[in-house]
């Protein structure tokens, strides 16, 4: 049964590995300009004018939102970053009306597309849902071509210097009163889980290792905190083999495969927890088991089992190879994770009818992760 029971959860626990796109940072090229590049020059009109158009000007930009990482602080932060260029190879300016007016026309254009950029960043910021964003873009978008409808109405298209004036001293303002910010304000859950797997060694110690050798095996677990609190369930499985023939409460010749369980719950304290580690000592109550099994003849030893209630004392200590902060919102939330590989000592006392006493000692090698929802601040 508890073979059965590991082939069904380890694969599963394979497959729930964290999953972490790897997002290739934008970079623009020479033929695009941000806002916090600097202000607007002649030079940046490279593209050739049309022969017949009804303006002097043309300010050709793009806006759109990606999936984006970046690393701040001691953190890998994912975010939906929203970005807002102009191009500088399909913009122009007609050699007519290559004023200072025909600038201040088209910077106000500028401003007012970092400003519904930054608009457009707070609102992906506090989405819900995924599904929200293309419909907030789009909105965002179609909120900027209207403005800029009547900006061109209202200044005719950039001939009028007062309304032209007025309308770049707006944008300034405005760009003023929108912080540019990259992450929103934010505070992590008390509540945090996570999940191992791990690769086993189990030596034994006292009159155990008289009998049986030591057990390589493999092992799972689950964590459930609470600020620094950490309560963990730590089931484990090994075989090896009967070095010697045991003849306490049951006969059990030399030669024999053997199965040890070690199942046990702790109760721990995050004493380090930093960028790169974790170290959690715990303790609780146990039960490990020791069985054999004869494969000429399985049904000769079933059912014989030694077994003991006892207690576990050991210590985690986490190697984190990520630490990050997703603000993309998933199926379960915002979510601050770790993961990384884990080593795990702990030791079982154990006491069996027959005077056979002694201690399992297990330590572990595991790929783990840990993680916290994010709960934005309003």
């Amino acid at each position: 049964m508890l073979r059965k029971l590991f082939a069904i959860i380890v694969p599963f626990l394979l497959l729930a590995k964290p999953v972490c796109a790897q997002f290739k940072p934008l970079e623009l090229g020479p033929s695009y300009k941000k806002w916090e590049d600097g202000p607007l020059s002649l030079s940046d009109f490279k593209g050739k004018p049309l022969a017949v158009a009804p303006m002097g000007s043309e300010f050709l930009y793009s806006i759109f939102y990606k999936a984006e990482k970046e690393k701040i602080g001691d953190s890998t932060v994912l975010i939906l970053g929203v970005t807002a260029f102009m191009d500088r190879e399909q913009s122009w300016i007609h050699d007519s009306v290559k004023t200072d007016l025909t600038l201040k026309f088209n910077q106000a254009i500028f401003n007012y597309l970092e400003f519904h950029e930054r608009i457009l960043q707070q609102k992906l910021m506090s989405i819900q849902h995924i599904n929200e964003a293309p419909n907030l873009a789009q909105q965002e978008l179609r909120a900027f071509r209207e403005l800029m409808a009547r900006y061109q109405v209202e200044t005719n298209k950039g001939w009028k210097e007062k309304e032209v004036n007025s309308w770049l001293h707006r944008s300034y303002q405005q760009l003023d009163s929108v912080e540019k910010i990259k992450l929103p304000a934010f505070r992590i859950s008390n509540f945090g889980m996570g999940l191992h797997y791990s690769l086993n060694h189990s030596s034994l110690g006292g009159d155990l290792n008289k009998i049986f050798s030591n057990a390589l095996g493999f092992g799972f677990g689950f964590d459930f905190s609470f600020k620094n609190a950490v309560v963990f369930l730590n089931p484990n499985v090994g075989y090896g083999k009967l070095e010697k023939a045991y003849t306490g409460v049951y006969d059990w010749p030399d030669g024999l495969n053997y199965g040890l369980v070690q199942v046990g719950a702790g109760f721990g304290v995050t004493v380090l927890d930093n960028a790169k580690w974790r170290i959690t000592p715990f303790a609780g109550p146990a039960f490990v088991s020791f069985s054999v099994d004869d494969k000429a003849n399985p049904e000769r030893y079933d059912k014989q089992y030694l077994t003991d209630n006892t207690y576990n004392l050991g210590v985690n200590i986490d190697w984190k190879l990520r630490h990050q902060l997703s603000f993309i919102p998933s199926l379960f939330g915002r979510e601050k994770s770790d993961y990384g590989i884990r080593t795990r000592f702990i030791m079982y006392p154990v006491q069996y009818a027959g005077n056979l006493n002694g201690s399992v000692y297990n330590l572990s090698f595991a790929f783990y992760l840990n993680g916290r929802f994010i709960k934005l601040k309003t």
